[in-house]
């Protein structure tokens, strides 16, 4: 993403949206425009920089939501990594984990 109000969204919501490349789409009451298309199940939907979504939501400094995939059994440091910064933390559901 180059520009604060880039939005990558994958090849399913392209579709279903009729949205091209450089297309501006409306979400959250903010124009975005579409940097690039993605392969479906690489992420979310719709992703953007971080910092533009705390500005339209007015939530510096917060995440609500953290999403960790792994697919090799090597990547289980960074889940452990987690759980040391944020020891205990277990509200709403625990940080799972599942490799492959």
């Amino acid at each position: 993403m180059e520009g604060p109000d880039d939005l990558l969204v994958d090849d399913w919501a392209a579709k279903a949206k009729h949205l091209k490349v450089g297309d501006t789409y409306n979400l959250l009451n903010h124009d975005w425009q579409r940097g690039r298309i993605i392969e479906h199940g690489k992420g979310g939907v719709c992703s953007c920089r971080f910092s533009t979504l705390q500005d339209l939501v007015g939530a510096h400094d917060k995440a609500s939501i953290f999403l960790l995939k792994c697919t090799r059994p090597e990547h289980r440091r960074c889940y452990e990594e987690i759980r040391a910064v944020l020891p205990g933390y277990n509200r709403c559901a625990p940080l799972k984990i599942s490799c492959r």
